[in-house]
């Protein structure tokens, strides 16, 4: 029998999927509007150069939930076998009758949190080329670019210790950073002059300040 709760629960999924968005691109333009994250670039480093760093800092974060995946495996579990990773991978995440054990969960939710960062990895990819082959302004690229590096070290903690609301309010907030790096050179020459000196948070929440 089909349960009688699936519509209401496919509207629920949607609800908090809208607000999520809502409230990352919230957050999203806040920091392009500020320039906030601009004061983390060095004194050396160029605008234009900050995309490829934070590319660089990605790959790092790659490898360290990877590290810290098998360092888990191997603390709570056994011994990570190398020969057929992706097999051990697949029965840690399957296994129901581990789940209760702390240090089982815990190694799971690494395992995850590395595979989401390799599935992030191609939007951010998308983000940064499409921001400088359109020409985007290299202040909001350095800030959108830190913004989606910020989100996913804050993920990785949040994935592991199970805040599942706030970690994806942090994801909905790197995916809005990335995406607004292909779509805003897209927007009308004057929208987006207009957005970049005051009307960010004014296009999210409403002009209801004036």
């Amino acid at each position: 029998m089909r349960s009688k709760t699936g519509s209401g629960g496919l509207a629920h999924i949607l609800s908090c999927t809208f607000a999520g968005l809502a409230i990352a691109l919230g957050i999203t333009s806040a920091f392009v509007s500020s320039g906030a994250l601009l004061r983390l670039v060095p004194s050396g480093v160029a605008y234009e150069q900050v995309p490829f760093c934070c590319l660089g800092v990605y790959f790092c974060l790659f490898q360290l939930t990877a590290a810290i995946g098998r360092l888990a495996t191997n603390t709570f579990i056994g011994a990570f076998d190398n020969k057929h990773p992706r097999s051990m991978k697949a029965r840690v995440l399957a296994s129901t009758d581990h789940a209760p054990l702390r240090g089982w969960s815990l190694t799971a939710r690494m395992l995850s949190a590395h595979a989401n960062t390799v599935e992030g990895l191609p939007i951010f990819l998308a983000g940064v080329y499409a921001a400088r082959e359109m020409g985007m302004a290299p202040e909001r690229q350095a800030t959108l670019a830190i913004l989606v590096i910020v989100c996913r070290v804050l993920y990785i903690p949040l994935y592991a210790f199970d805040f599942d609301l706030l970690r994806s309010v942090v994801w909905s907030t790197s995916f809005c950073a990335s995406l607004l790096s292909v779509m805003l050179p897209l927007l009308p020459e004057a929208v987006n002059d207009y957005m970049g000196r005051d009307g960010w948070l004014v296009l999210v929440v409403g002009d209801t300040c004036e």
